[in-house]
């Protein structure tokens, strides 16, 4: 990619970088590096992918409601344009619940979940992200969750096969609409905190 760089890609880049540790809510225990890891995320964006600073929305703590949370990325969704990206990027806890049909959602827990038990009324459940791009213009919307739970609401997937090389390649997959998730874990492991 080193040849096709952002601005011959996107017009413009939106960010929504959420990261709590201190967790009031019962059963939530406090992280160490959910906020120094969002503020590195937005020192990246801004120096090494020129990402514009006013169009980072930083929610640190005790400013990570669910509202906020979804407001900001609502807003990120509605300015965008079809040549644009948007990045939400999450540190903290997330849940995973089994449904009655068998299946299991991935929540994010906003720092105003104050019982675990309310996860599904209170919490941010990874359909309703995914459905929110439903509303944006932006070819590309990327969601990194470093956080622990499964039961994502992830699209199908297809591989990409690189049948052109060189700058006609990158083009070429970089010019339709794809809404990508990456996660720190699953279900049944559980994200490491660690220093490094």
């Amino acid at each position: 990619l080193s040849a096709v760089t952002n601005s011959q890609i996107y017009n413009n880049s939106w960010a929504v970088i959420i990261g709590i540790e201190q967790y009031k809510g019962e059963g939530l225990k406090e992280l160490n590096y959910a906020v120094d890891d969002a503020e590195e995320i937005r020192n990246i964006l801004i120096e090494h992918h020129n990402i514009d600073p006013d169009k980072i929305k930083l929610l640190l703590n005790d400013e990570a409601t669910k509202d906020n949370i979804e407001e900001s990325l609502f807003y990120s969704i509605k300015q965008s344009k079809p040549d644009d990206r948007i990045i939400f990027y999450f540190a903290g806890h997330g849940m995973t619940v089994p449904t009655a049909t068998g299946g299991e959602m991935g929540y994010l827990v906003p720092v105003d979940l104050h019982n675990r038990n309310d996860i599904v009324l209170k919490g941010i459940d990874m359909k309703s992200l995914k459905d929110f791009t439903n509303y944006a213009e932006a070819k590309h919307i990327l969601f990194l969750i470093d956080a622990c739970y499964g039961g994502l609401a992830a699209v199908g997937t297809r591989a990409l096969k690189p049948e052109e090389e060189g700058d006609a390649y990158w083009r070429k997959i970089t010019k339709g609409k794809v809404r990508k998730i990456i996660t720190a874990g699953r279900a049944d492991e559980e994200a490491q905190e660690r220093h490094e």
